[in-house]
């Protein structure tokens, strides 16, 4: 039998009301996610440190709770502060971010920089955008919007679980890494010449994607081996998720 806590005052909700705020979610290493969906999704990888759900959950939902031994169960009142979502599902999980060694991407072929990205939903669908285009990994510059942004998380559908994701990165530093190493970098650019349909990529490539509105950063340049850009009919510019599904898909079915 589970504990209900209703009491607004327990140290584990104070904890998770806490991680709204990105400074909290950086000093913890924690963040927060919603959903049945993307709480399974975070379980194959072992990121899970607590799983809570609503008093109304538990009621309807007594043999679904992943087999915890422990039922963390908030009163519905409660739960509604800590959810982000209009129609909550009653479930959300409290995940410890992902520890790896960004020294180990250079076995990658595919990789892509994502160069002060601000709009969360553009990062969430350019990261379902890799996945489903075989990027083996995704570097976000310092200054982009938060990966653990809960905008973010719910555009990328559950996503970051399926591919590296780096964030707050020295870009210039880590494209000269991978320059010695021997990777191609092609970055997108509205003045270039270089339709991507004319282009045969190299096996080991970076693609560097800019800002929405002023694009990939002047002190960038120096790195760039070609600049890319996708042939339209009469509109100027794409959506910056849109450009990246385009150029990954071609990309990958060009291989």
């Amino acid at each position: 039998m589970a504990i209900i806590i209703s009491s607004r005052n327990n140290n584990l909700f104070k904890k998770i009301l806490s991680l709204k705020n990105k400074k909290n979610r950086d000093r913890e290493s924690l963040f927060l996610i919603e959903g049945k969906k993307f709480v399974l999704e975070a379980q194959k990888c072992s990121m899970v440190k607590n799983i809570i759900v609503s008093e109304t959950y538990f009621k309807n939902n007594k043999n679904d709770l992943f087999n915890l031994e422990e039922k963390i169960v908030f009163s519905d009142y409660i739960f509604e502060m800590i959810s982000d979502t209009e129609n909550t599902q009653g479930i959300v999980a409290l995940c410890e971010k992902n520890k790896i060694d960004i020294d180990n991407i250079f076995k990658e072929n595919n990789i892509i920089i994502l160069n002060n990205i601000n709009d969360p939903g553009n990062l969430g669908c350019i990261i379902r955008n890799c996945v489903a285009f075989d990027v083996g990994v995704i570097i976000i510059s310092k200054g982009s919007v938060d990966l653990y942004n809960p905008k973010v998380l719910r555009a990328s559908a559950g996503n970051i679980f399926k591919i590296k994701i780096f964030c707050e990165v020295n870009i210039t530093k880590i494209l000269s890494k991978l320059k010695h190493a021997g990777f191609y970098i092609y970055a997108t650019y509205l003045s270039s010449n270089n339709y991507i349909h004319t282009i045969k990529f190299k096996l080991k490539k970076v693609i560097i994607f800019g800002n929405e509105s002023n694009g990939v950063s002047n002190d960038l340049i120096d790195f760039i081996d070609e600049t890319i850009k996708i042939k339209t009919n009469s509109v100027e510019s794409l959506n910056l998720a849109v450009s990246s599904g385009i150029i990954l898909n071609q990309i990958f079915n060009s291989r």
